[in-house]
């Protein structure tokens, strides 16, 4: 390294007199030594200012100190390798705690309950998303209903269309796209169409004097099956994945405290698991 970098090192012009010299390494040894500072960069920090330091003094003195002070000179360089290989064992001894600290949460997440509940969450995870394609694929079934009430209110829905909520003779509320008067004064019979294995609904068909109104469903599971779907086959990839790394914590936290409850959501409402279990025929 040269001179000049080694003042730039400790923030000083090559004009700076010995007791600013001190009085800068000073204030920067406070700041960076291990005792201080126990971060690894710190610890290289301190080795670097201390190397410079050292070296612009000895350069100052060269022609002085070494030829009067023989004995001092070498205890001071004495002194100072054993402030750098003190400030190297401190931070080689820092590094093992963190590698050892790391290897023990590591250990902790691949292990124990949690990681067996993600490891379930995985296996399940790939059934849904195998039932949800297919449920978009498979034919509907159809429901004869009868709207009882409709909502004032008019909402922007999806794709900038209006929405409105019904509720049906069977106590179903549903989120209808374009929803106008005459689906309850004058033609109230309907059919509601859902999804083959879990039931969910898909569109709304009025029965009118010259033929059938179809009117789209929103909010349900159905109309974010691709989120879901990945959603639920994020514990697979974890599992998969499985590393020492940052991403690999995020996943974790994720499945554990998204996946697996967004999971037991889905299975709940609108009794998915038992339509899961029948295939759809109860």
């Amino acid at each position: 390294m040269s001179l000049s970098r080694k003042y730039a090192l400790l923030g000083l012009d090559e004009s700076a007199s010995d007791q600013e010299v001190r009085r800068r390494y000073r204030t920067l040894a406070m700041r960076y030594h291990p005792d201080k500072n126990p971060s690894p960069e710190a610890a290289e920090k301190f080795i670097r200012i201390t190397e410079a330091y050292e070296s612009i003094l000895d350069r100052r003195n060269e022609h002085s100190t070494r030829r009067k002070e023989p004995a001092n000179q070498y205890e001071k360089e004495r002194q100072h390798k054993e402030r750098v290989m003190e400030a190297r064992r401190r931070y080689q001894e820092q590094q093992r705690k963190e590698q050892l600290e790391n290897e023990r949460y590591y250990q902790n997440l691949i292990n124990g309950k949690k990681w067996k509940i993600i490891s379930l969450c995985a296996t399940i995870g790939i059934i849904l998303s195998i039932f949800i394609m297919l449920d978009l694929f498979l034919p509907m079934h159809s429901r004869k209903d009868r709207v009882a009430e409709y909502a004032r209110d008019v909402y922007s829905g999806p794709r900038g269309k209006s929405i409105s909520l019904i509720r049906t003779e069977d106590d179903q509320f549903l989120w209808i796209e374009d929803l106008n008067f005459s689906l309850y004064a004058y033609y109230p019979d309907i059919y509601v169409e859902r999804s083959w294995i879990f039931h969910d609904p898909v569109q709304v068909v009025s029965i009118q004097k010259t033929g059938f109104a179809f009117f789209p469903v929103h909010y349900t599971f159905r109309s974010v099956s691709l989120v879901m779907i990945l959603c639920f086959l994020l514990p697979v990839f974890t599992v998969w994945y499985k590393r020492r790394t940052i991403t690999f914590t995020l996943l974790w936290h994720l499945c554990l405290y998204l996946c697996a409850p967004l999971m037991l959501i889905f299975l709940l409402v609108n009794n998915h698991w038992a339509h899961l279990i029948t295939l759809g025929f109860l």
